[in-house]
């Protein structure tokens, strides 16, 4: 992508991973509907679909916010990879945790009280996602705020450490 910071050189297996990425993205959604991308530790994973993702909303700056999945671990190192390694026209990240999820939620008037009635209390505001692009959040927000999240369109769905989906409590 273009936001790539100029002295930063993608190695030979991370052009071919990006690059095999942006071929299954073109035959996406009849042909391609998902992909697991599994290697060693260490060579770069995260990159190379923060480079996807930068090439994709570069060519499709309107298409719906992308979400990624990680450990809360690991939360704070994709912000901080897209800092390390794009300039600022990389699109805006939001890391819906702590504060920034707590700025988000409906409040309990809010919220109808059939839904609570139902324990239905974990909602985001509409229009939560603002003008992010690039939402990184944990599975368990994705746990406790899945009506919110399935209600919002993604261009991408993306699970970091993808055995939490299996077994969420690892």
């Amino acid at each position: 992508p273009n936001c790539l910071r100029p002295r930063l050189e993608l190695k030979r297996h991370q052009l071919y991973g990006v690059a095999w990425f942006q071929h299954l993205v073109s035959k996406a959604p009849t042909e391609c509907r998902g992909a697991l991308l599994a290697d060693d530790m260490g060579l770069g994973k995260t990159l190379q679909l923060l480079s996807v993702l930068g090439w994709y909303y570069e060519a499709n700056p309107n298409a719906a916010p992308s979400i990624i999945f990680a450990p809360k671990s690991i939360l704070e190192n994709w912000a901080n990879e897209a800092r390390k390694f794009f300039n600022d026209s990389f699109p805006e990240v939001l890391v819906l945790y702590e504060d920034e999820l707590k700025d988000r939620k409906q409040p309990l008037g809010l919220i109808d009280s059939q839904l609570r009635d139902k324990g239905i209390v974990e909602l985001l505001k509409p229009s939560w996602v603002g003008t992010a692009k690039v939402i990184v959040t944990t599975y368990e927000v994705l746990t406790s705020h899945e009506f919110s999240l399935a209600k919002q369109p993604f261009a991408f769905l993306i699970c970091d450490e993808a055995q939490r989906i299996k077994t969420p409590g690892t």
